[in-house]
């Protein structure tokens, strides 16, 4: 196996249940064009290898373009963001071809907007991200690439028509654009087409935009997306009683791959149709019945069949309503939600000293939007803070009452109308786990606190000897003691932000059930 050209990288993987971020070393072994690349995983904490040397397919040949700074890839259904080279010579040989181009597309040019991503991927640009934003009444498509570098490209797009078209470097400017909240999107009397990870990797995204432009159709707005497979499967679930279930789980590995694009597309009866335009969702079908439609002309099976459109009539209206689009986009809920004013939640934050409770309040605060003391600024908590912090339509009010032995005492002070505890805990510290767990069982058994949802963070999980989520539930005996309400312990480490966001959002939830009892 010594033939092999092996390059490193360093990737993270965050999970996606408690948000740990992981580091990884990811090799990958080519033996040259026509063989399918190798790769392995090493855990760079726990220093031991992860995934042995061997052909893993992210639903389609690894590539070794598909390989750059920030690039996700699908290992093992584990999403890895590349967040740096690992050694010279793998930095020598990508840095020939990884220079990142920010270009943007509009005016007349847009005629031609098809013809950009053709031309792209037959020199060898891979897309990063795309996005339509609509400055000045003006649809414009921002777009960036991964490859030989601005002046390569704009010999490119000289070639493809007259209409000039911004091109630099990627930098700050392109990061604040890819940023923005907003887009072109429309909202209204539309319909979705995404075109499949697959279809992006094989380069038919310009083939695709072609084919809708020239049947009369409008796009007015497009955004790349690199979905967690927990997010195909909501995207998918109205398919779920439709499709045979191996052709189900096919789809949603595959949607979760890499890099889609969604477009919303509009026109007159646009949802049948950009549904003729697509063709049958079964390929031998489509090349039988619909010779000239997308999927009879570019799909390889009913899973890899380029597109994704509305399919089923019991979501055409919404997709007219734009709902399929948003969905993708992550603002499904302005459709879906109802106007509600905006409820308040109170939570006590405690823990014997030192456990890390003022850090995590201050994480939180930054994690939605507040500004937050430094971590290393941090002073023991004399007394209490109070954190007030809006987590979607919710005002989350966390208590942070000291931790030293002298003021637990008056803790009770705080616990009329709390809706929920968050118990943190130094998993790192094994000498005062007892006087933890005593600080715990006094805190839970406490009339006002009857019934009330209890998250116990399992704090410091970034240190070596840190004890697990399973053995802290075991010392503490959670399962036998605390059976009379919700409880959960949750891994995080405070100092880094890492698994706080998921461990509050289940305490918001559990709290409003258990409101919803009172």
């Amino acid at each position: 196996m010594s033939d092999a050209h092996k390059y490193n990288f360093v990737c993270e993987h965050v999970e996606e249940t408690s948000q740990m971020t992981k580091e990884f070393l990811l090799t990958v072994y080519s033996k040259g064009h026509g063989i399918p690349n190798e790769l392995s995983l090493y855990d760079t904490k726990s220093k031991r290898l992860f995934l042995k040397r061997g052909v893993y397919d992210q639903d389609g040949a690894f590539r070794l373009e598909d390989l750059f700074i920030g690039a996700e890839v699908t290992v093992c259904a584990r999403k890895m963001k590349i967040v740096s080279f690992a050694d010279k010579p793998t930095e020598a040989f990508f840095q020939k071809s990884a220079g990142q181009v920010y270009t943007v597309i509009c005016g007349n040019a847009m005629a031609q907007l098809g013809d950009y991503f053709l031309a792209a991927y037959e020199t060898g640009f891979t897309i990063k991200r795309v996005k339509t934003l609509a400055d000045a009444g003006e649809m414009a498509v921002h777009l960036e690439l991964v490859g030989q570098g601005a002046d390569v490209w704009q010999e490119v797009t000289a070639q493809v028509a007259d209409s000039a078209i911004q091109t630099e470097t990627s930098g700050p400017a392109s990061e604040k654009v890819f940023a923005r909240k907003d887009s072109s999107a429309i909202f209204e009397g539309c319909s979705l087409c995404i075109i499949r990870p697959h279809a992006v990797r094989e380069g038919k995204t310009g083939l695709v935009i072609n084919a809708i432009m020239e049947a009369g159709l409008q796009i007015s707005a497009m955004q790349s997306f690199v979905l967690l497979k927990s997010q195909a499967e909501n995207f998918y679930e109205v398919y779920k009683t439709v499709l045979p279930s191996a052709q189900y789980s096919a789809m949603i590995t595959e949607l979760a791959s890499g890099t889609c694009i969604a477009m919303e597309v509009r026109g007159e009866d646009v949802v049948p149709r950009l549904r003729e335009l697509c063709g049958p969702f079964d390929i031998e079908i489509a090349r039988h019945l619909r010779p000239s439609t997308i999927r009879a002309l570019h799909g390889r099976d009913n899973v890899h069949n380029v597109v994704h459109c509305t399919d089923l009539p019991e979501v055409w209206k919404a997709s007219q309503n734009g709902l399929m689009f948003s969905l993708l986009c992550g603002l499904w809920q302005w459709f879906l939600q109802k106007e509600e004013s905006r409820r308040e939640r109170r939570m006590v934050l405690l823990g014997v000293d030192n456990a890390g409770k003022t850090t995590t309040l201050e994480q939180l605060k930054a994690l939605f939007g507040l500004k937050a003391m430094a971590p290393e600024r941090i002073p023991p908590t004399i007394g209490f803070n109070i954190g007030r912090i809006q987590i979607d339509k919710v005002i989350a009010v966390f208590w942070d009452l000291g931790g030293h032995a002298s003021f637990r005492s008056v803790w009770h002070n705080y616990y009329p109308e709390v809706q929920g505890v968050m118990f943190v805990v130094d998993s790192a510290d094994p000498g005062r786990l007892e006087e933890a767990k005593r600080t715990l069982l006094e805190v839970i058994d406490h009339e006002q606190l009857k019934g009330v949802p209890l998250l116990c963070l399992a704090n410091k999980q970034d240190k070596p000897d840190a004890m697990s989520v399973q053995e802290l539930s075991r010392f503490f005996e959670f399962e036998r003691l605390f059976s009379d309400r919700s409880f959960h312990v949750h891994p995080c480490c405070a100092l880094q932000g890492q698994g706080l966001e998921a461990a509050v959002r289940w305490l918001l939830a559990e709290a409003d059930k258990f409101e919803r009892k009172l």
